[in-house]
């Protein structure tokens, strides 16, 4: 049998830690549990995906908003709603 070494800040591996606990599983039960289900599926057995709000054109265009807002080119009218200023048409 092998042996593998996961490395997992502290915080992480005390709450997957007592996870295991709670549904009765040792933390090698249950990453064998994960690795089998690896193999046997082809694939990761729960979705991966990153979140589209950090995608690079939004965080451009959220970068781009900000400067255009300390410059006074956008006026915040509230919470919800950022409106060009009169003075940016010029």
């Amino acid at each position: 049998m092998a042996t593998l070494s996961v490395r997992l800040d502290d915080k992480t591996h005390n709450a997957f830690l007592e996870f295991c606990d709670t549904v009765g599983l040792s933390a090698s039960t249950a990453f064998n549990l994960f690795a089998k289900a690896v193999v046997r599926e082809q694939k990761i057995p729960f979705e991966i995906k990153v979140d589209p709000f950090y995608s690079k054109e939004n965080v451009s265009h959220i970068l781009n908003a900000e400067k255009r807002m300390n410059e006074g080119k956008y006026v915040i009218t509230d919470m919800n709603l950022c409106v060009a200023s009169p003075e940016a048409e010029n």
